[in-house]
Order: structure tokens, then C-alpha cells, then sequence
């Protein structure tokens, strides 16, 4: 997911779904997925100062990313999820 720029400081919340690839029926993020950042154009990714909460609300497939964006390394540009597994995200 691409994402605008946001003030140091922010503390930014992301919703997404996942699915089962088959059913197209919400899914519950499996797996144990890490979350990481891309600033700018940088190939380094940042993982510190980020949480997932999978099933958000209680709800299955409802997923948040928080993002504490302390530091001007933690204004994302590019956020990817790795060793999850679902059907799809979207």
C-alpha cells in the first residue's frame, strides 16, 4: 500500500481485509506476519515503531497497522506485510 505524507510525530492507523483466496470470505491474517516500512526511496526497511493487530474489532479479517512515526526515518512511503498467510489483501 502507498500512503501520503503525514507530520513527524504522527501516530498513523491503516485498516485492510484479508481473504480467503478461493471464497473471497474474510480471513484472519495468518502466519506470523511482520510489517515494514519503506521511506522514500530507501531499499532499507524499517520495522520498529509498527504494530498489526489481525481480527481487528474482533472482526475476522478486519486487520490495523499502527505506525508511531517518531522519527522523520518513520514517515512511510510504501508498507508491505511478509510471511502472512491469506488468500489476499486488499
Amino acid at each position: 500500500m502507498s500512503v501520503p505524507d503525514y507530520a513527524l510525530e504522527s501516530t498513523l492507523d491503516f485498516k485492510f481485509t484479508t481473504r480467503a483466496f478461493a471464497t473471497g470470505i474474510p480471513t484472519t491474517l495468518g502466519g506470523t506476519p511482520v510489517v515494514q516500512v519503506y521511506e522514500d526511496n530507501s531499499v532499507t526497511q524499517i520495522t520498529a515503531g509498527i504494530t498489526l493487530s489481525a481480527d481487528f474489532d474482533s472482526v475476522a479479517g478486519l486487520n490495523n497497522l499502527r505506525i508511531a512515526a517518531t522519527a522523520v526515518s518513520m514517515l512511510p512511503k510504501a508498507v508491505i506485510t511478509t510471511t502472512e498467510t491469506s488468500g489476499r489483501s486488499e
